[in-house]
């Protein structure tokens, strides 16, 4: 008899077409107390201030806790920041940690924005090498 999980014991009876046969985890992964919900999206630049005015206030509003971002075409991580402060609009900045590798206004550039208020206990940034394509942010 299978137990439902993808996953079927050896000399479990199961009718039909073969179950996938994968071994038992060790240790099955805790659950978190809350899901982390992320949003990765190609903006295709974000140097226009509607643009960014629409994407954030979705952001703030929407139930994301991390966005991630390619092709921001930011010259650097104080701009990013900078944008997070502008956020939605007056009176409505991002209150998130940035996490950037930028490299021109034209092309490239990745951020990741996490809220303040997503179910972890810390982040940072691992790794940014040079050339705007790669970001290892480090979720807790």
């Amino acid at each position: 008899m299978g137990n439902g999980g993808g996953w079927v014991a050896p000399g479990d009876a199961h009718q039909g077409p073969p179950a996938p046969v994968m071994a038992q985890p060790q240790h099955a992964p805790q659950p978190a107390s809350a899901p982390l919900r992320l949003l990765s999206l190609n903006v295709n630049g974000l140097r226009e201030p509607a643009k960014r005015r629409t994407l954030f206030g979705e952001f703030q509003r929407g139930r994301w806790d991390v966005l991630c971002l390619q092709e921001a075409h930011t010259v650097s991580a104080q701009e990013v920041a900078t944008w997070a402060q502008e956020g939605a609009g007056m009176g409505m900045p991002l209150r998130v940690g940035c996490f950037a590798n930028a490299l021109t206004s034209q092309s490239c550039g990745v951020v990741t924005l996490v809220k303040d208020t997503a179910p972890l206990t810390a982040s940072r940034l691992a790794t940014a090498p040079g050339g705007g394509r790669l970001l290892d942010v480090v979720l807790t």
